[in-house]
């Protein structure tokens, strides 16, 4: 802008002679052609040489202004540059701190996740051995109960043999009494003794008791068995029990001379078949011991055959548990009552089942088997149970529920069924 207007003065300074001259020439109409043209010429050389030099001086001003433009551009170039390094390094410094925070991050997170871990081992492995623990003291309290209770029946039975005894010897005195006429004037009367038998006999018995023992069959010689071959877990001595063999024999033919009769109570008929399955399954074994399972019987399939005499009618096993036990007396319980001789079976309970210890000991035995972690393998998130309770589900109804009445840990989730043993439940 500032080279225009030099160039503008310039042009104008140029025309204030021209016009001078025109003016004085147009007052003095004496000058001559010639004077004009030369001074014309004269000034159009000295404008030419105006114009060359504003030229010169527009050349070199443009000279100067694209020396200072490309000074500029350098400068901006070269700050555009440092800039640009400046942001470059303070990006990666940024990157770098970025990177050595996600490091310092992950390994916090790994440290964690470890420490976690060994928190989790920890509380698990506690929680295992508290489980363990818990299970060996109440297994122990239950055999100490088992052991309690078979001691006070021990105390029972010979409390009832004795006051049988006694009723033995009254009935001798009276027998010697009647043929011996010289010691009845000493002897004590017939009548007191008599008395003093009953009074010492209700001490032993209480008299509803009596009555039922003198009701049915005698299980006694079943239940002295039982105590002397089986432990208190269940386990079963068959060469013990084929060594009496003459005595389970007579027990059994007891069991078939006196078959049920409508009279018996609930309880007394009940009591009868449990006992007699049981005693047979031990006599099939005894017959064909030693066997390595009940299974490799009559085809696989031994409590299908009818070989059980009782009364006038022969029956199998399965008649005995599916066509009277499980229809007539509608009683879950009974399936840790009846023993199948196999390892997957609920125990066999070393006394005999009797009328009015039937509703104590099914309690007892369920409960056992359900808390038995060889039967059932129970936990809050689900559970992995005995076959028995899917082959007979319709007699537990709802199965979850019939468990959680029994068993010390309350299942939430879905129930899985085990494999069976059908291994001998004994040796």
């Amino acid at each position: 802008m500032q080279l225009k207007n030099i160039i503008k003065s310039t042009s104008s300074l140029m025309l204030i002679p021209l016009a001078a001259m025109l003016f004085s020439c147009g007052g003095n109409s004496s000058v001559d052609g010639n004077s004009l043209t030369e001074a014309a010429k004269n000034l159009g050389d000295k404008t030419k040489e105006m114009a060359q030099d504003a030229g010169d001086m527009a050349k070199d001003a443009g000279a100067m202004v694209k020396d200072a433009g490309g000074d500029m551009a350098d400068g901006m170039k070269k700050a555009g540059e440092g800039m640009a390094d400046g942001i470059k390094k303070a990006g990666e410094g940024v990157a770098d701190a970025a990177d050595k925070a996600m490091d310092a991050g992950e390994k916090m997170a790994d440290k964690a996740k470890s420490a976690g871990g060994k928190m989790v081992d920890k509380a698990g492995e506690m929680k295992n051995k508290a489980a363990n623990a818990g299970s060996k003291a109440v297994d122990k309290m239950k055999d100490t109960g088992n052991k309690v209770m078979d001691k006070a029946d021990d105390k029972k039975d010979k409390m009832a043999t004795a006051g049988t005894d006694m009723r033995n010897k009254v009935s001798n005195a009276t027998a010697n009494a009647s043929t011996s006429q010289p010691s009845i004037q000493n002897a004590t009367p017939v009548a007191n003794v008599k008395k003093k038998v009953m009074d010492k006999k209700e001490d032993v018995m209480p008299k509803k008791e009596m009555k039922k023992s003198m009701k049915g069959v005698d299980h006694q010689a079943f239940d002295a068995l039982l105590r002397k071959h089986v432990s208190s877990s269940g386990q079963v001595n068959y060469a013990g029990f084929k060594a009496d063999v003459v005595k389970l024999d007579a027990y059994i033919a007891n069991l078939s001379a006196n078959p049920v009769e409508d009279s018996w109570t609930r309880n007394e008929k009940l009591a009868y078949w449990i006992n007699a399955y049981n005693a047979n399954t031990i006599k099939l074994i005894v017959d064909n011991y030693p066997v390595a399972k009940i299974t490799d019987l009559e085809g696989g399939k031994p409590w299908d055959k009818k070989w059980i005499k009782l009364g006038s009618k022969t029956y199998s096993l399965n008649n005995i548990e599916n066509d009277i036990i499980r229809p007539q007396f509608k009683e879950p319980r009974i399936h840790f009552a009846v023993n199948c001789a196999a390892k997957s079976c609920p125990t066999l309970m070393n006394k005999a089942w009797l009328p009015n210890n039937l509703e104590s000991d099914f309690e007892k035995m369920t409960k056992a088997f359900v808390n038995n972690s060889s039967y059932n393998e129970i936990s809050s998130g689900g559970a992995k149970v005995s076959k028995i309770f899917e082959w007979y589900g319709e007699d537990f109804g709802d199965v979850k529920a019939f468990i959680n009445k029994y068993s010390n840990t309350k299942i939430n989730g879905n129930l899985n069924f085990k494999e069976y043993d059908w291994s001998l439940n004994g040796k």
